[in-house]
């Protein structure tokens, strides 16, 4: 299952074979030791005998241990690399807990005053980590980390790349968007599942097309909304569109009202697509890649003054007639 010999230097602190605690694991390497160091060894059956008249503890293991073991098993390219045993993929702390544990924190934070919410973000918070889409956990340094899940699809077709480049929401109207197709993966979710759920709805009139080649994976950290370190677990799938697929006819280009007015985006889009998901639209379009290195690096005003003048009059799903508000965003039509 390897092509060829890896050497890791495994740094202090680090798990070696977590695997075999909660499988049948046959060992994929040998380690060595390179300089004096001490080790700590975990014994399974003392776990088991640990966790006795500790309800809570034991409910929490139990999830995390099934958790666990479903992304051994699942560890398979393209959705992911083999597991190691340094390694298995998708197997962040956070999103191998209950949501109970995320909830706990919350409630207990707020109680303490370490975290000050207003009433609606305390809401908002509790939401999201109800829902799944965000976990809360407290990271290795002892500080408070909310986590979110991202899983993206680089789709190319004969040397260009598909663009989100908005998203219509029949309550909200019209966001610019300029990105890869993707979406948040829920907590607990398996990655497999989240990507099954970007090709077979987002981009079904191409799913029969696609072709998976392998994935990436990438960690950032910046400030939530919420005033809580966020940490930002995205995974890119590379993908191509088979050469002998044929774009359906029934997947019709998006137009302007007025082509002679529309201004100059500075980059080449030869086509928009409409796809609609349940009460949404998602807007794509086939770019070269350096056009969209520029469209990301761009104004947003500048996509949304472009986006204004587009032939928005099939996005709703009820047929009414056109709103002639000089809103783009308000234009409530059929679909």
């Amino acid at each position: 299952m390897v092509d060829q010999v890896v050497t890791t230097t495994v740094s202090p602190g680090s798990w070696i074979s977590e695997s075999a605690l909660w499988s049948r694991w046959w060992h994929v390497g040998t380690m060595e030791a390179v300089t004096s160091c001490q080790l700590v060894t975990v014994d399974g059956e003392t776990v088991l005998q640990l966790m006795q008249g500790h309800d809570n503890i034991a409910s929490a293991t139990k999830n995390y241990c099934i958790n666990y073991h479903t992304r051994i098993i699942s560890a398979i390219p393209p959705h992911a690399s083999w597991p190691t045993d340094l390694y298995v993929p998708y197997t962040d702390f956070s999103d191998m807990l209950s949501q109970d544990v995320g909830l706990g924190l919350l409630k207990g934070y707020t109680r303490k005053g370490s975290l000050k919410l207003s009433s609606s973000d305390h809401a908002a918070f509790k939401e999201e980590l109800q829902n799944g889409k965000t976990a809360l956990v407290v990271g290795a340094d002892g500080i408070l980390e909310r986590v979110v899940a991202v899983v993206a699809m680089r789709l190319e077709n004969k040397g260009k790349i598909l663009v989100q480049l908005a998203k219509w929401d029949d309550r909200t109207g019209l966001k610019p968007a300029r990105v890869l197709p993707g979406t948040k993966r829920r907590r607990g979710e398996l990655q497999s599942a989240a990507l099954t759920r970007i090709i077979n709805e987002d981009l079904k009139p191409w799913s029969s097309g696609i072709d998976l080649i392998r994935s990436t994976q990438d960690i950032k950290v910046a400030e939530s909304k919420f005033g809580v370190r966020t940490k930002y677990l995205r995974t890119e799938h590379e993908a191509r569109l088979l050469n002998e697929f044929d774009t359906p006819a029934e997947l019709k280009p998006v137009g302007f009202v007025d082509d002679t007015s529309v201004p100059d985006l500075g980059i080449s889009v030869s086509q928009v697509y409409a796809i609609r998901v349940g009460h949404k639209a998602l807007l794509y379009a086939w770019l070269q890649p350096e056009d969209f290195e520029a469209l990301v690096h761009m104004p947003m005003h500048s996509l949304e003054r472009w986006l204004s003048h587009l032939d928005l009059s099939l996005m709703s799903p009820r047929s009414t007639p056109a709103n002639t508000s000089s809103n783009p965003t308000s234009k409530s039509n059929s679909f």
